[in-house]
């Protein structure tokens, strides 16, 4: 029985620990010379991109939320 009661509370435990919220966040902007990172040093103007819309997933392809981008890219 103690076994159990020990198995129950780690499961309880495990469930309560994946269960707490998430944070997803990034920026769109425009890749003026395709390599992955914004620059925005002197002679670079690589600016974010409003109103793009993000959309997070779960593996089984149900929406979990949606957001658009800010004046910035930012999301």
């Amino acid at each position: 029985m103690r076994k159990i009661l020990r198995s129950l509370s780690f499961l309880s435990l495990l469930l309560f620990a994946f269960s707490a919220d998430a944070q997803v966040s990034g920026s769109v902007f425009r890749d003026l010379n395709a390599n992955g990172s914004r620059e925005t040093g002197a002679g670079f103007n690589e600016s974010g991109v409003q109103g793009i819309t993000v959309t997070a997933y779960t593996a089984s392809g149900t929406v979990l939320g949606t957001v658009a981008t800010d004046a910035t890219g930012s999301f």
